[in-house]
């Protein structure tokens, strides 16, 4: 018996790769590199935590534009 095995690879993005795991309400993803071997583990929690830290930085910019101060 086999089973297809859902994972990412080196060059999807972050975004790609965790529309995959929330999709599939799935807690961790194998990233493979192009030639299918393994890299590492990418965990929900740490997907998280990186999505978010993208958003940090471009409300800081959003705000900056609204007060007037600029891009920086």
């Amino acid at each position: 018996m086999q089973t297809d095995v859902l994972v990412c690879h080196q060059a999807d993005g972050l975004h790609e790769t965790w529309a995959k795991m929330r999709d599939r309400n799935l807690k961790c993803l194998p990233v493979l590199d192009l030639a299918g071997v393994p890299l590492r583990v990418v965990y929900a929690p740490d997907a998280v935590e990186l999505l978010f830290a993208e958003t940090e930085g471009d409300e800081e910019i959003l705000r900056d534009y609204v007060m007037g101060i600029g891009y920086q």
